[in-house]
């Protein structure tokens, strides 16, 4: 392959694909991909002069001199025919551009498969600047509703004095009865339970407990949460779910049960029990579980940087559709999404969405490499 890099911005973007760059090189030029829009032109410019195998076999021999060797001067003096892009090499196209000129905020980019090719996943940042103001409520079992969107507050209840410090919820004293615990959409927050388990709490998710735990540990969890359970021998944990109960002795372990039908836990450390009404299995850790009202408990091999990276703000999809990121804006954000053109529906995306940056980042670069448009009005989406 011999390819004339007409300037230093050629030269660093081949080093990116070559990861050759420090750390701080490679932030500052994802930075300026990001910042940029003619770098950030240029950028997919590059790109669409190689074909698939080219960019996945050939710019990591960026340093071999016998390759990459400067041209001669009676080879600069000639004319360099246009290349042709490799439009039928490059099908996925609209995986380089969305993991591309979106990678702006590409966590760490240390290979070229985690930017090109589109069964890896890239990270594409989206801030919550288009959150929903509703707040997290606590509703007590006695009907009373607690809004808790301050960050730093102090209730006194009847018999409970209620906390919440750097969005961490939590009680003394005591109260019977279960309470509920609503988190909307674009909120998180953690819970402190009285036996010293933790539990992060993702958006739109309902937690069920009690203020203080009796002879029995047993909560209720509709959504998704990272629970981290104090160790008690003489109580196990019970964790109720719309698919099926988790005990638990002392563990870490992510629930995730928006879907109903595909309940999943993903145990970190520890050990866990899944039960349902036909069957039973203990977990190993980095063991992910789903299940499933009809095929029963299945099991794979977790990839816990995709499961857990929801604590971070980052979402990861692969080979998603608009419905699924449309679940997800709607979830993370509060906006209200809607896919206009039904033909959107059949178009594949691979990458994810963090919210460190604004939505209209995430929509821009989604716009700018697929023929997907859309509009945003107040906190409505809608994708044509």
């Amino acid at each position: 392959m011999r390819f004339r890099i007409k300037d230093d911005i050629e030269y660093d973007f081949a080093r990116l694909c070559a990861g050759t760059l420090t750390e701080k090189e490679e932030r500052a030029l994802l930075d300026q991909i990001a910042t940029d829009k003619p770098t950030q032109e240029r950028w997919i410019e590059f790109c669409g002069n190689f074909t698939e195998q080219e960019l996945l076999t050939n710019f990591h021999k960026i340093d071999n001199p016998t390759i990459w060797k400067p041209f001669t001067p009676e080879e600069i003096d000639t004319p360099v025919p246009e290349l042709t892009t490799h439009k039928k090499s490059i099908r996925w196209l609209p995986y380089i551009g969305y993991a591309a000129a979106i990678c702006i905020s590409i966590i760490a980019i240390k290979n070229l498969p985690r930017l090109f090719t589109p069964d890896k996943t890239s990270i594409i940042s989206l801030k919550d600047s288009h959150v929903n103001p509703k707040g997290v409520v606590l509703k007590l079992a006695d009907g009373q509703e607690i809004d808790l969107s301050k960050s730093t507050q102090s209730i006194a209840l009847k018999d409970v004095q209620v906390a919440i410090k750097d969005e961490i919820l939590s009680f003394t004293g005591a109260q019977s009865g279960t309470n509920t615990l609503n988190v909307p959409a674009g909120k998180q927050i953690s819970i402190k339970l009285n036996d010293g388990s933790l539990l992060q709490v993702n958006s739109g998710t309902t937690v069920k407990f009690p203020f203080t735990f009796g002879q029995s540990r047993e909560i209720s969890v509709t959504g998704e949460a990272y629970l981290n359970i104090a160790k008690d021998a003489r109580r196990p944990f019970v964790v109720h779910t719309p698919g099926g109960d988790v005990q638990v002795l002392g563990t870490e372990f992510n629930l995730n049960s928006y879907d109903e039908k595909h309940t999943k836990v993903s145990l970190i450390k520890g050990s866990v029990r899944v039960v349902t009404q036909t069957s039973k299995l203990v977990l190993k850790p980095g063991t992910t579980a789903t299940i499933n009202p009809d095929a029963g408990i299945t099991t794979e091999q977790s990839q816990n940087e995709v499961v857990l990276g929801w604590k971070k703000g980052n979402y990861s999809f692969k080979n998603a559709d608009l419905t699924e990121i449309k679940t997800v804006l709607e979830r993370w954000y509060g906006v209200s999404v809607s896919i206009d053109n039904p033909k959107l529906l059949e178009q594949k995306f691979t990458g994810g969405i963090d919210k460190n940056a604004d939505i209209t980042v995430f929509l821009n670069n989604l716009a700018a490499v697929t023929t997907i448009k859309y509009s945003l009005d107040a906190n409505t989406v809608r994708f044509n």
